[in-house]
């Protein structure tokens, strides 16, 4: 996947401020990236030293928090506020001089940085009005969205591919990051992204296609425009980010927003599904944002799971990856799902003993209890090493859910199902908790997807209506009402139910003082809600999300009916599509089209048999198989249906309803390994 804006460098000046006992040189506020070895808990960073100098291997560490992270080697070096990093002396320097390139720091979406691709540099301004001083922390990984620190809501601009100087805003400037637009984040690919200089004012070189590099949670964001949500590891978030959130109690707070009783309950199941997780992620992304100057301009990434699957489903049989932790960059660079071990602890009122508490950073910051002594350090996590890729991630199943419905309220409850509820469902732990699931960090990722998908609905089935303000709260494409298990009757002018009771009274998130003023400017009323870039932020779209969202149905391009002024200049970033598995991908549904085309078959009928013909795919020839729901997760979340895609296998091998295609085995195994779907490849 092609990386939306240039990775932002900066001069870091390293001062070697001291040595000690001739061991370890020290260098404060930066940190080494990757090749942590173990870690040990110190208050005196200077301890860290003789920590390293009694582990087998260890040539470096970085201490943040308490933590000291002994590292096995050592190369580039990233901004880190308040850590200190050091070099044992029998060690090989090879720290980057003054003057050098700096680790490139990208600023989840939001405000548009400099686009490095199409040799244009694209900045769009993103006014980010500096909210009242908050503790400085380093956000996490966070979706990118456009409101600031106090929610703005006038959208910031979105670079578009056309260059556009980015004038200077007296608002705080923005970290690098790409444009506005959403940021879907998908992975790195194979290709590096090289870094651009810090001194020379050049244009930032191309990012790479998709970098392997689990960068994820170690480099910061520098950049002055604010960028769109893309995935995770082109704007790599810091490992401070975490760790000052639950220090100073916000993250907690957000757990306990999700976890109020009547609030989930309208958020989940419901008309408004979409629309109240999109005012969750906002207010979260606006806390990120107040944890220093430097984040002011973050925005979430999103995880990008239809590029992950198909980079797996393509991949030659004896490389192919086999678990959600092997596949997903995402599931790694945050701390994977084996380093751990089993804990009685509650989190949240809830316990986890058959699953690991994993301690790898960010997770071991987790404390259910600001200030308290007695934190768990970790997070419970399922098994993601041994999950495989669910058939609800691939493209034809995606697309399916997104444009097969004709009102919001269908394809709302479909999204919802699948892929929301399978990956809640697969990833276990405390994700499958509907209460308390934003405790895991990558709730905040799979949920930025979903909104990146409600986008895409828009963008297809309500954009080119060019409704007015009026007829967005009446058309069903675009709103439609429900009455919720509260017993309350949901419209367009209803006011959204947030609350929280983390202190045993209930009250509305505006009104608390701690993360009140991150929701102060975001729309009450949840018709308001249903455009993302009236809110100012969009994303950038990658791989097959890109190719969705620019065809739809896949016929052609749509066109875009909304006056600048309705979405204030902010606009979503499309990618070019480059990786070898994406154009696979799309190759081999051109070829299913064109024989359902033979077969006098409409366009919807022949999505319906990609999606058929992917599910035998998952079945026969790919890791993992296709399962329903397990009756523990059905009941915890209220689920009378069975999983979607499972209903459907049993019809396909049932012959209730048969892959129509003709010679469809033989299209399979052109594309995938020479495996043709119809028997289990041994």
């Amino acid at each position: 996947m092609v990386s939306a804006r240039s990775i932002a460098g900066a001069t870091w000046v390293l001062l070697a401020a001291s040595s000690l006992a001739q061991q370890c040189t020290t260098y404060p506020n930066v940190d080494f990236p990757g090749n942590d070895l173990t870690s040990t808990t110190q208050n005196d960073p200077a301890n860290c030293c003789s920590d390293c100098q009694a582990t087998l291997g260890c040539q470096a560490y970085n201490w943040f928090d308490g933590i000291c992270y002994l590292k096995s080697a050592f190369s580039d070096t990233v901004p880190l506020q308040g850590g200190v990093s050091g070099i044992f002396s029998a060690a090989t320097t090879t720290i980057v001089p003054i003057g050098s390139t700096p680790a490139p720091t990208f600023a989840p979406m939001l405000t548009p940085t400099p686009d490095p691709t199409a040799g244009s540099t694209t900045a769009a301004p993103t006014h980010v009005p500096t909210p009242a001083p908050m503790p400085t922390s380093a956000p996490t990984l966070a979706p990118t969205r456009i409101p600031t620190l106090v929610p703005i809501l006038a959208p910031t601009p979105v670079p578009t591919s056309t260059p556009t100087p980015a004038p200077t805003l007296s608002p705080t400037p923005v970290p690098p990051t790409p444009a506005p637009t959403p940021a879907p984040t998908p992975f790195p690919t194979d290709v590096p992204t090289p870094f651009p200089t810090p001194e020379p004012t050049e244009a930032p070189p191309k990012p790479p296609l998709r970098p392997l590099r689990l960068l994820l949670l170690h480099l910061q964001l520098m950049h002055q425009l604010m960028p769109p949500r893309k995935p995770p590891l082109h704007l790599v978030l810091p490992a401070s980010v975490v760790p000052g959130t639950f220090s100073r109690r916000f993250y907690q707070k957000f757990v306990w927003i999700h976890n109020e009783h009547m609030s989930n309950t309208e958020a989940h199941g419901t008309c408004v599904f979409l629309f109240w997780h999109r005012k969750f992620l906002l207010g979260f992304e606006n806390m990120l944002r107040s944890l220093g100057a430097e984040f002011q301009c973050l925005t979430l990434p999103y995880w990008d799971y239809v590029d992950d699957y198909a980079a797996m489903s393509h991949a030659p049989t004896s490389k192919q990856c086999r678990s959600i932790e092997a596949c997903a960059p995402i599931a790694s660079g945050l701390g994977g799902s084996t380093l751990g071990q089993y804990s009685a602890a509650k989190f949240f009122g809830a316990d986890y003993p058959s699953d690991r508490c994993i301690a790898n950073r960010p997770l071991n910051h987790m404390c259910t209890v600001a200030g308290s002594d007695d934190c768990p350090h970790c997070v419970p996590r399922g098994s993601w090493s041994h999950t495989k890729m669910p058939a609800d991630m691939a493209y034809a199943n995606v697309r399916r859910q997104v444009l097969s419905g004709e009102s919001l309220a269908t394809v709302s409850t479909a999204i919802e199902s699948s892929p929301h509820n399978n990956l809640h469902g697969v990833l276990a732990g405390p994700m499958a908790n509907p209460m308390v699931s934003p405790m895991d960090p990558i709730f905040f990722m799979h949920h930025n997807t979903i909104d990146l998908l409600h986008t895409i609905y828009y963008h297809c089935k309500v954009e080119p209506l060019g409704l007015t303000d009026a007829q967005r709260q009446t058309d069903s494409h675009s709103f439609a009402g429900c009455r919720t298990d509260n017993n309350d009757d949901i419209g367009p002018l209803s006011d959204l139910r947030m609350r929280l009771a983390d202190s045993g009274e209930v009250v509305d998130v505006h009104d608390d003082p701690m993360v009140g003023p991150f929701f102060q400017g975001l729309p009450h009323q949840y018709y308001q809600l249903t455009d993302a870039r009236t809110l100012g932020y969009a994303f950038q779209f990658e791989g097959l999300l890109s190719d969705l969202y620019n065809k739809c149905d896949g016929s052609a391009a749509v066109e875009k009916m909304e006056a600048p002024s309705t979405t204030g200049g902010v606009d979503h970033v499309l990618q070019p599509i480059t990786a070898p598995e994406t154009l696979n991908t799309l190759a081999f549904e051109d070829d299913v089209m064109a024989q359902a085309n033979r077969q006098n078959l409409t366009r919807a009928d022949a999505f319906d048999e990609l999606r058929k013909m992917n599910v035998m795919l998952q079945e026969n020839c790919l890791p993992g198989s296709v399962t329903d729901f397990t009756p523990a997760f059905k009941a915890t979340w209220h689920i009378k249906e069975p999983a979607p895609l499972f209903v459907l296998l049993q019809h396909i091998q049932s012959g209730a309803d048969p892959i129509k295609i003709q010679g469809w085995q033989d299209l399979l195994a052109k594309y995938y390994n020479g495996c043709r779907g119809d028997v289990m490849l041994q």
